[in-house]
């Protein structure tokens, strides 16, 4: 599946009720192929309105890491970013994102699945326990089994990585904060071994 296709296939999705409050469909951007794949759990108010993800706070920061983390590797790889629902979770506008409920992530799994088969990234970097979570019950998949990794045929199963979702370091101080260096470092590390 190409980028054109996999944006065709999805935008209009409404497998789940996110689809009622959303503005844009958040499917994803970055280089396809890529070598580093990171996925959040949903997008915020900001993505939901521009339809780009790690565009609010948190994607920010997130981007000013990987910045920094390529100079420290002496190393840009190729990157995707996406999140596990591609539809914001809340129950209307002006509210606060909620944590996509089991429901709504498995009905975005197929999304999900076609995104990692199109960019084939090299390491997928779980943001935040509720990326790592769902992205887990993913890889148990019969459909991922059979695609991805030892036994299939066209694909090589990423490895995969979790690291603190950067909104944790936002709320807590942002470049400030501690956990932001061991953030950029803990990038940096991947970026040396793609």
């Amino acid at each position: 599946m190409n980028h054109a296709d996999y944006l065709r296939k999805w935008i209009y999705c409404e497998a789940c009720n996110l689809h009622e409050h959303r503005r844009n469909t958040v499917l994803g951007e970055g280089d396809v192929p890529c070598d580093v794949l990171f996925l959040g759990d949903a997008p915020n108010k900001v993505e939901d309105v521009t339809g780009r993800p790690f565009y609010g706070k948190a994607g920010h920061l997130l981007r000013f890491a990987i910045s920094l983390a390529a100079v420290i590797a002496e190393k840009k790889p190729k990157i995707f970013y996406a999140n596990v629902v591609a539809c914001r979770p809340c129950s209307s506008f002006k509210t606060k994102n909620i944590t996509p409920t089991k429901v709504q992530a498995m009905a975005c799994q197929p999304r999900l699945f076609d995104c990692l088969r199109m960019t084939t990234p090299r390491v997928v970097v779980c943001l935040g326990n509720t990326a790592d979570r769902y992205m887990n019950k993913l890889r148990r998949s019969d459909t991922f089994k059979d695609s991805f990794g030892q036994g299939a045929a066209d694909l090589p199963e990423p490895m995969f990585k979790k690291l603190i979702h950067p909104n944790y370091i936002v709320r807590n101080g942002g470049e400030r904060h501690p956990m932001f260096d061991e953030f950029k470092m803990d990038i940096s590390e991947i970026f040396r071994n793609v």
